[in-house]
């Protein structure tokens, strides 16, 4: 008789846990969800809202995160922990070790406490925290070697999201060995511009390289490494003809077959012009983005046109 009020006690126990509202799976306390998170060897999931403040935070809650579907499918892989903010500004531990600085911010921390991604409203969704602690697993493991070059570079792209910039090193040093096209040299190259700029000698090396796997710009790597040393170059104090020179080489090589971007370049030379106050110059390269641009963009452009025209006009009255 009395295994049969235990069996019914333990049913009755289950029974109530099971049907507790969503919400309550949310804990409340750091300290308590650090040492579950440690206890089932799983990374924390932080929400850090705005209760009654922040309307975000609440949709939030509402539609997503007190959800059967994102609660069931999250599970059994993290421990769930809420943070409230409150609007008015008070001394918090967690939002200054992690800088958080907007409100909504969900947060995946291995369960040490070390950051592992921060999510912003348009990736709060349980298939994307899946993917990622997929992915967070999978490096950490050091599983790639029998990755494809195409899955090595949607997984680069993904590791954006990391914290920790030693996944996307080692994502980048694997794909370098691998790829036989220029997408990790590019990324490569990328790393050596903010490093060293465009004029040292391993950034030109690197450069002629990948020039050398796209010598007619049939893949758009000429494009995207002259737009890389344009970019590089506007940190630069240098003068405006120097900077733009990247890109003024591209659309004299390439421009007149590459008329579907070559007016995005354009765009681009005219709107940096004006950043440097010479207007005349700027309006002669977004003339020239206005006749090459697709239809649905040339009201835009021709806007920007007229606005630089009458710039003009006022400078030279």
């Amino acid at each position: 008789m009395r295994y049969f009020k235990v069996i019914f006690f333990l049913l009755i126990t289950s029974t109530c846990i099971a049907s507790l509202p969503h919400y309550e799976r949310w804990l409340s306390d750091f300290n308590e969800a650090k040492e579950m998170a440690q206890r089932q060897n799983r990374p924390l999931l932080i929400a850090f809202l705005g209760r009654q403040w922040c309307d975000s935070s609440d949709q939030l809650e509402e539609e997503i995160l007190d959800s059967g579907a994102f609660l069931t499918a999250l599970e059994n892989k993290v421990v769930f922990l809420k943070v409230n903010i409150p609007a008015v500004y008070e001394e918090n531990a967690l939002v200054d070790q992690y800088n958080i600085d907007s409100c909504p911010t969900l947060l995946l921390v291995e369960a040490g406490g070390h950051e592992i991604a921060k999510l912003d409203l348009s990736s709060i969704d349980a298939m994307t925290i899946n993917t990622l602690l997929a992915d967070y697993d999978r490096v950490q493991n050091d599983d790639l070697c029998n990755l494809r070059v195409s899955e090595l570079q949607s997984l680069y792209a993904r590791a954006g999201k990391f914290a920790d910039a030693t996944f996307k090193q080692t994502l980048l040093e694997e794909g370098l060995k691998v790829d036989e096209g220029p997408f990790f040299m590019l990324e490569q190259y990328g790393h050596l511009l903010a490093e060293v700029g465009v004029k040292n000698r391993k950034s030109k090396t690197l450069r002629n390289r990948i020039i050398a796997r796209d010598i007619k710009n049939e893949q758009g790597y000429r494009r995207q490494l002259a737009i890389m040393d344009f970019e590089a170059l506007c940190n630069e104090t240098l003068a405006a003809k120097a900077v733009i020179k990247p890109l003024m080489d591209y659309l004299q090589k390439f421009g007149s077959k590459d008329v579907e971007n070559a007016w995005q370049i354009e765009l681009k030379i005219s709107r940096y012009l004006f950043s440097r106050d010479q207007i005349e110059d700027a309006l002669k390269h977004a003339n020239a983005s206005l006749k090459m641009a697709p239809e649905a963009k040339r009201n835009e452009i021709a806007k920007s046109v007229d606005y630089l025209k009458t710039v003009s006009s006022k400078a030279q009255s």
